[in-house]
């Protein structure tokens, strides 16, 4: 009885082992498809992106390699430090504005006490479902200065605050992004 059991017990283990193998490329097996179309769609663009950045097109005579010499130009130009500036407010002022209202709209959804919880999910989630042709339109129309919402508030209140000025375009994207996006978080 022993030596039965000692003969089956290499038997089982090799089968173990060869099942374990199977299991374990058959993960890689799913995985594959997607890893060969992320390396396709977004790491080979990347590389590309950074290979020929060390070049410069010229209209006659190609490419020029010219190494570092268009990050010393890009590093040393003040408008890609504003712009960088300008995303980096956005980003500071946007996120937290946007997890709160993201928070305080699930504890008022989660809340047993708020009635019309139905309308509620809708009205958080819908705009996030609105394509961005539909919301750029309806937006347009809203910071419109002659037809729209705030040309109209402009009227009664005797004011004149221009939404598409440079001083304020910052906060009017940031109120777009927030109505779109307060859903999704």
């Amino acid at each position: 009885m022993t030596s039965a059991q000692v003969a089956a017990s290499p038997t089982h283990t090799s089968t173990a082992r060869v099942n374990r193998r199977k299991a374990d490329w058959r993960g890689w097996k799913f995985m594959w498809p997607f890893a060969v179309v992320f390396v396709f769609v977004f790491i080979v663009p990347i590389v590309y992106a950074v290979y020929i950045s060390f070049f410069q097109k010229k209209m006659i005579g190609g490419n020029v390699f010219v190494g570092v010499a268009n990050y010393v130009r890009l590093f040393g130009d003040a408008q890609f430090w504003s712009s960088v500036g300008r995303v980096a407010l956005f980003t500071v002022v946007q996120v937290p504005i946007m997890l709160f209202l993201a928070a305080a709209m699930a504890l008022c959804l989660d809340s047993m006490k708020l009635h019309g919880t139905k309308f509620f999910r809708i009205s958080t989630f819908l705009p996030y479902a609105v394509p961005a042709v539909v919301s750029t339109m309806i937006w347009g129309f809203v910071y419109g200065a002659k037809y729209g919402l705030v040309g109209s508030l402009n009227d009664v209140l005797g004011t004149h605050i221009d939404v598409l000025d440079p001083s304020v375009l910052l906060a009017a994207i940031g109120n777009i992004n927030t109505w779109e996006f307060t859903g999704y978080n």
